[in-house]
């Protein structure tokens, strides 16, 4: 079903580089979360995907993938050992039908061992389903080269510099390959020369087609903090163990698993100048980009030589909304997923996630910038959310 084991995003290849050489011996697990509730599974969607994560195992590393992992120096050797012997356990994955026809699924195990489940998990997931339930689109590639075509000239002409983040949510990989074969061919209309795509943050298409792999940290490796050291000082500590790992490289931070207001309050003018940027992922845009800029400017630091990565839900329009009312204050790009791989009139898209949901037996909860994306026990959200708004009393 999957083409490579680097059918994956990049942020979860730094993210178990790190883990592995930070917290080698922390156990976790992940929580399938179906914000739409989908009650249509089928007991035959099941035994497919099954099949599917029973195959997981047969992924490996080749040869030729870990010599053009070597060039990008934030994978030493000792990780590509790592990565080269690693195998997929099924046995970490429990997944059933329930009485409602939803789909329930979790991961549990050794963190740096489960964390390249997630992704590809919901990849086959997504695919499974446009498969053998939603079946009723136009699967035509060239059709979808050419729409993908006409999204990618119109982020182009409007000097929007994107990228792909639609591996988790896609319709199928050849889908996602037309997507990324289509923006790989765009004329180049910066003024640079430079193409506006970026690159993808797919690791196997960036390999295929030539291009930069796209990723940072995601929202796992704050709450992981946030469980081994408390909600009040997890943005702290995530970003100066990132920084330790990867020497200033990979050095956009992620705002918003606790809110961007707790985030800020940790994001001093030392992290502020370390860090190349930030990237949002809920709430606002707007306001986000006010406040961050102000942020840089009460520091001392000229916004304009720091980079702002929008990714949440995004699609043409709001891309070239923001880019335009970023202006020249920053640097901005746009992380877009769903948008990209999967949008099919009258077929919506899943919206599913898997987060995690533990840490040591610890529960973890993500708040962000917009409470429709808090994950995590109720009973939890509400403490983090009093633990937050607390600390941002108290400070201002």
């Amino acid at each position: 079903m999957l083409p490579s084991i680097l059918d994956n995003d990049l942020y979860k290849f730094t993210m178990q580089r790190a883990v592995k050489q930070a917290y080698p011996e922390a156990d976790v697990t992940y929580q399938f979360i179906d914000r739409g509730n989908i009650t249509n599974i089928t007991s035959g969607y099941i035994d497919l995907l099954g099949q599917r994560i029973d195959a997981m195992p047969m992924l490996v590393l080749k040869e030729d993938e870990r010599i053009w992992l070597s060039q990008f120096d934030f994978f030493p050797v000792k990780y590509l050992d790592y990565l080269e012997n690693f195998r997929f356990d099924p046995r970490e994955v429990e997944f059933s039908l329930s009485a409602n026809h939803n789909l329930k699924l979790e991961v549990r195990g050794n963190w740096a061992n489960t964390i390249l489940w997630e992704v590809p998990l919901l990849a086959l997931i997504s695919e499974t389903y446009y498969e053998i339930i939603d079946t009723n689109w136009e699967k035509n590639p060239k059709f979808y080269y050419e729409k993908s075509r006409q999204k990618g000239l119109r982020l182009s002409k409007a000097g929007c510099i994107f990228s792909d983040f639609g591996t988790r949510r896609r319709r199928s990989y050849a889908m996602h390959e037309e997507v990324v074969r289509a923006f790989s061919e765009l004329p180049h209309f910066l003024p640079s020369g430079k193409s506006a795509f970026a690159g993808t943050s797919n690791v196997h298409l960036a390999r295929k087609f030539g291009l930069q792999p796209i990723g940072t940290m995601a929202h796992e490796w704050i709450m992981g903090h946030a469980g081994l050291f408390g909600i009040r000082d997890a943005n702290r500590h995530a970003l100066e163990v990132w920084r330790n790992v990867f020497a200033g490289q990979l050095s956009i931070a992620l705002t918003d698993t606790y809110t961007t207001d707790l985030f800020l309050l940790d994001f001093d003018k030392e992290l502020s100048e370390h860090y190349d940027g930030v990237r949002q992922d809920s709430g606002s845009p707007i306001f986000f980009t006010d406040d961050i800029i102000a942020h840089y400017q009460k520091h001392g630091i000229d916004p304009a030589t720091k980079k702002i990565i929008f990714s949440d839900s995004l699609n043409v329009e709001k891309a070239i909304e923001y880019h335009n009312y970023v202006g020249s204050n920053a640097n901005p790009s746009f992380g877009i997923g769903t948008h990209f791989t999967n949008d099919f009139e009258n077929s919506p898209a899943l919206d599913i996630v898997i987060k995690m949901a533990s840490i040591n037996d610890i529960p973890v909860v993500k708040i962000s910038d917009d409470i429709a994306k808090a994950t995590g026990d109720s009973k939890f959200e509400q403490e983090a959310i009093e633990i937050i708004n607390n600390a941002i009393g108290v400070i201002s």
